[in-house]
């Protein structure tokens, strides 16, 4: 079984420790209220530690395209060639590709006894499956096309201020009347300080 999953690195990081086998049943168990939340382009750090006893394989998968499996290209993000012995722990790393759907989506984290040599899915005899949610974040990629240019207008003139960006979420806008930058809402004196002009 798996004994502890950790992440860190993200914005958000999942720490599972002592969790033993979840389900006993199924040796399956979804994790729902344990996120990573990472940006694309960057990493994800990781230690998987197992059951005290046997060696085992262990695997890591995340639905990078949000499409319910993870059998698409570049999703099986941890894959070893040697199993961990017991009581044994492991520590690496994967990136979040830059062109990863933004969005939650599940990451699955899969142990099996003395093999590496398993799927994301299907039955095995000895192991075990967590699956956690894993939010990837988008990157903060916006920028101006058109930055905004000094203007200046006379005493209860009016003066117009136009900004284009591209990937932009939103527009704030800030005055900066001799004492220092201070963000501008709606009032008397200004309008539209969230939009692009």
């Amino acid at each position: 079984y798996i004994q502890d999953f950790k992440t860190t690195g993200g914005v958000t990081n999942i720490t599972n420790t002592s969790s033993g086998c979840g389900n006993t049943s199924t040796s399956y168990i979804y994790y729902s209220t344990m996120k990573h939340a990472g940006v694309q382009g960057t990493a994800v750090n990781f230690t998987v530690k197992i059951g005290q006893t046997y060696a085992q394989g262990v695997r890591i998968w995340v639905d990078y395209n949000a499409d319910g499996d993870f059998s698409d290209a570049g999703e099986a993000v941890y894959n070893p060639t040697s199993t961990i012995a017991g009581n044994g722990s492991v520590s690496s790393s994967f990136t979040i590709p830059a062109n990863a759907t933004p969005g939650l989506t599940r990451m699955r984290v899969r142990s099996s006894y003395s093999t590496t040599g398993f799927s994301e899915c299907g039955s095995q005899s000895y192991g075990e499956c967590e699956d956690y949610v894993f939010e990837v974040v988008p990157s903060c990629s916006a920028k101006f096309t058109t930055p905004p240019s000094d203007s200046k207008a006379c005493e209860n003139g009016n003066v117009l201020f136009i900004a284009a960006g591209i990937k932009t979420d939103s527009f704030n806008w800030q005055a900066n009347y001799g004492s220092g930058w201070v963000l501008l809402g709606d009032d008397l004196n200004h309008s539209a300080t969230t939009t692009d002009s």
